[in-house]
């Protein structure tokens, strides 16, 4: 990566545009990592060192996979080399599994075969790694996407109660992120759609209301790298369209332009 930070720096000196994709950990999203990501190229997206700005590295295809949504185990023991090249030119996995199962289910059909039922592999995916039973995973699936447990030596969650049970809730704190809190550990039962922020202190967990207002997610940064870099694209490609624009009206016939 040395020599990439001593490029950078040439061309910026040279007055030239070449510039690393760098991401932070807290960026919620990431360029396009495609198969030929573990050469290490210049213009590939890079992850900077958390507590160490000057530091960075390429990303694992562990978490090539996570941004793929793809299950890790599909790679075997391929070679890392041999795992970008196979995540660089997938597609989203659930998505295409999807379709994948209808297309067989529509040979099942054409041939008088007994279609093979749709699976809820949200719902499957809440068993297997949180331990779940079948009902409650199939509850939370149905209006999360992600769901964890709380920390519950000390903890905060803020957001709407979007499933209720006897004994759990489900409370979404993200886009479609949920929280699974167990009724044992609450004080009180929230009401389903209720805003709330639940505190957790040595395993317990106290539940207060909270305004809409106050339920509303918090506003995304727009100051992390890619955003500036998103903004300064558009500067720049807005001035190089703006002056095109103007030489070309400037070469049209008078006639013309009052049309336009």
């Amino acid at each position: 990566m040395k020599g990439l930070v001593e490029k950078e720096a040439r061309d910026r000196a040279a007055g030239k545009n070449f510039k690393m994709q760098v991401f932070e950990e807290g960026d919620d999203s990431v360029a396009t990592l495609t198969k030929g990501y573990a050469k290490i190229r210049s213009t590939d997206p890079k992850l900077r060192h958390p507590s160490i700005p000057s530091l960075m590295r390429q990303f694992t295809p562990a978490e090539h996979a996570r941004f793929k949504q793809i299950p890790p185990h599909l790679l075997g023991d391929a070679s890392e080399t041999m795992k970008h090249e196979m995540l660089g030119q997938s597609v989203v996995y659930e998505k295409f599994a999807d379709v994948g199962h209808h297309i067989g289910n529509s040979v099942n059909r054409f041939a008088g075969r007994p279609e093979v039922e749709m699976e809820n592999r949200v719902a499957a995916r809440f068993q297997e790694q949180l331990g779940l039973d079948r009902e409650i995973a199939h509850l939370a699936s149905s209006v999360v996407e992600d769901l964890q447990r709380p920390e519950r030596e000390e903890s905060r969650y803020v957001g709407r109660i979007v499933a209720v049970r006897k004994d759990v809730v489900v409370q979404q704190v993200g886009d479609l992120t949920g929280i699974l809190h167990e009724a044992v550990s609450l004080r009180e039962i929230p009401k389903l759609g209720q805003a709330v922020e639940i505190r957790y202190r040595d395993g317990h967990a106290v539940v207060s209301a909270l305004s809409p207002v106050d339920a509303l997610p918090a506003p995304l940064s727009t100051d992390t790298p890619a955003v500036r870099s998103a903004k300064q694209r558009f500067r720049t490609e807005g001035m190089v369209a703006s002056s095109e624009d103007k030489s070309t009206f400037e070469a049209l016939p008078r006639s013309t332009r009052m049309r336009m």
